[in-house]
């Protein structure tokens, strides 16, 4: 048999082996623990890093887009501006040429009126002169024409006295207008 030495020697060597093995299974669970948790917060920060990484990304692209908006709006701006500006230019061109179209124009009307001035009083003056020539003609034949009525009223008096001695209650007829001016 054996010594309860033995015996107690072996049993703490067991139980010491025992008590190695667990703590040996205790230190391999911390330290599995400990590697998961390490392995996790590692992740946890390549995440947050990586989320971080697409904000500022994001951050980036909205700052580029509003820059680029703005842009376009100054650049669309710009060019309406500009378009006006060619737009007044033109019409301002235009503009004057209507203008001295119209100065000519008027100034061509002016001339037309002074022209149209001119020969009315030509003419009237020339109306005038034929006036006062058909008035001194007719005044210079006034004893012909004064001879000739009295010689056409001569005849005609002939002429009735003529047909009344034909035709003894022959009434003439009442004279016309155009007896009486001739």
């Amino acid at each position: 048999m054996r010594e309860p030495i033995e015996i107690l020697t072996s049993a703490f060597i067991c139980t010491s082996r025992i008590q190695r093995c667990r703590d040996l299974e205790a230190s391999a669970e911390r330290w599995a623990r400990s590697t998961l948790l390490s392995r996790c917060l590692h992740r946890w920060r390549h995440h947050r890093a990586l989320l971080a990484a697409e904000r500022e990304e994001a951050a980036r692209d909205w700052h580029r887009t509003r820059l680029t908006a703005w842009a376009l709006g100054r650049w669309r701006t710009y060019v309406h501006q500009q378009h006006l500006k060619a737009q007044a230019a033109s019409d301002l061109c235009q503009l004057q040429r209507l203008q001295a179209a119209l100065r000519t124009w008027q100034a061509s009307l002016a001339l037309g009126r002074v022209r149209r001035r001119r020969q009315m009083q030509r003419a009237a003056l020339c109306d005038v002169r034929l006036t006062c020539a058909g008035v001194l003609r007719r005044w210079r034949r006034l004893p012909e024409a004064l001879e000739q009525e009295r010689a056409i009223e001569a005849r005609k008096e002939r002429l009735r006295r003529i047909v009344r001695e034909m035709v003894p209650d022959f009434q003439p007829p009442p004279p016309t207008g155009v007896e009486q001016s001739v």
